[in-house]
């Protein structure tokens, strides 16, 4: 048994599910009251971040496995909120040869400094394909 008792593992990706459905910060593990109405250990944002790091590492394997030797479009958006905080999107966006159905793949949306520029774009479009 890890050191969460009996919840073990399971419990804590059950958490970590909870928090990306319901777009809750990942503080919200460490709230007493959720660890009350569940009768729960406190997670922790550090043990989320890490189940969500290797998440996201073993998602981004497979995408590229599934996107290899696929005709891909790369899109990208950038928006300005209220606030003046910037952000930009890229997606990837392909037909299936096999059934001609359109799949649109989000591979990233970040928070940038500064307005945006043609250059900007192009260095986060192939920093995102790198990656």
């Amino acid at each position: 048994m890890d050191s969460l008792g009996k919840h073990g593992p399971s419990f804590e990706k059950k958490v970590v599910s909870w928090i990306l459905q319901t777009y809750q910060l990942l503080s919200a593990s460490e709230q007493p009251s959720l660890r009350e109405n569940m009768k729960a250990p406190n997670v922790g944002v550090y043990k989320v971040q890490s189940i969500l790091s290797t998440k996201c590492a073993n998602l981004m394997v497979k995408l590229h496995g599934f996107l290899q030797g696929k005709a891909v479009s790369i899109t990208t958006d950038t928006w300005t909120s209220c606030n003046t905080i910037t952000f930009i999107t890229c997606k990837a966006h392909f037909i299936d040869p096999k059934t001609w159905l359109l799949h649109h793949i989000p591979l990233g949306l970040f928070q940038k400094s500064g307005t945006s520029h043609a250059e900007d774009v192009v260095q986060y479009v192939e920093g995102i394909w790198e990656q």
